[in-house]
C-alpha cells in the first residue's frame, strides 16, 4: 500500500501551487500515479480476479465520525474535493462549489428525500453526502478513506450507474449510499462488480475511475 499512499502523499503539493491550472495538472498526475501503483499493488494481485466478500459491510459514517472529521480539513482531501465538485456544480446546477463547502451543503434536486431520510435532525456526516455526484466523489472519498483507514488497499470501482470505495476485501467507503441505507453488496454491485461477479484492476481504471 506504500505506493498507492505515496502517490496520494504528493497532493501535499498543492499547498505550494498557486495556478489553478497547474493544480490541476497535479491532480491529474496524482490520479495516474494511484492508479499505476494501485494496478501493481502486491495487496491486491490474485492469481485468479478479486472477488467480493460476502459480509460486506459499510464504513460507519455515523459512529466513526469524530475520528473521521477531522481529515475533512487535509489540504490533499479540501483541494481534489474542491476541484471535483466544481466540476460538478458547473455540469448540474451551473455555479461554483462555495470555498470551503462540503457535498452536503449544496442542495440537491430533489432537496425532500434529506426531510424523509431525516425528519428531525441530520447526521453530521449528511455533510458528506449529494446525491447524483457519486463519480465526482470517488477520488475525494479516496483519499478520505485512506487518511482515515490507511494500510488498506482502496480502490475506485465505478460503473455507469455508480462509482464506489472499496478496500478489496469487505468494507465500503461511500457516504451516498451508507446514508440511504443500500447495502454494501448492492453499492458494489452497481458499480460494476455485480453479484458475486470478478474485479480485474487493470489501467482501463485510469478511464473509468476519474472520468476526466
Amino acid at each position: 500500500m506504500t505506493d498507492e499512499f505515496n502517490a496520494i502523499n504528493n497532493l501535499h503539493r498543492l499547498r505550494d501551487v498557486k495556478d489553478a491550472a497547474d493544480a490541476h495538472r497535479l491532480i491529474s498526475n496524482v490520479k495516474a500515479e494511484y492508479c499505476s501503483a494501485l494496478e501493481n499493488s502486491a495487496d491486491i494481485k490474485a492469481d485468479g480476479p478479486i472477488k467480493a466478500a460476502p459480509g460486506m459491510k459499510h464504513f460507519n459514517f455515523q459512529t466513526r465520525w469524530r475520528k473521521l472529521k477531522p481529515h475533512l480539513y487535509d489540504p490533499r482531501y479540501r483541494t481534489v474535493l474542491d476541484e471535483e465538485m466544481n466540476a460538478f456544480c458547473r455540469e448540474e446546477y451551473g455555479k461554483e462549489f462555495p470555498a470551503g463547502a462540503l457535498p452536503g451543503d449544496i442542495p440537491e434536486h430533489p432537496t425532500t428525500w434529506r426531510f424523509e431520510r431525516w425528519p428531525y435532525r441530520e447526521p453530521q456526516y449528511a455533510q458528506l453526502v449529494h446525491l447524483g455526484a457519486c463519480h465526482r466523489l470517488a477520488l475525494p472519498n479516496l483519499i478520505l478513506a485512506m487518511l482515515a483507514l490507511p494500510g488498506r488497499p482502496w480502490m475506485v470501482v465505478s460503473g455507469d450507474d455508480h462509482s464506489t470505495v472499496w478496500d478489496g476485501a469487505e468494507l465500503i467507503f461511500d457516504p451516498n449510499f451508507f446514508s440511504l441505507g443500500i447495502s454494501a453488496n448492492e453499492a458494489l454491485a452497481m458499480a460494476g462488480l455485480g453479484n458475486g461477479a470478478d474485479l480485474y484492476v487493470t489501467t482501463d481504471m485510469k478511464t473509468r475511475c476519474w472520468l476526466d
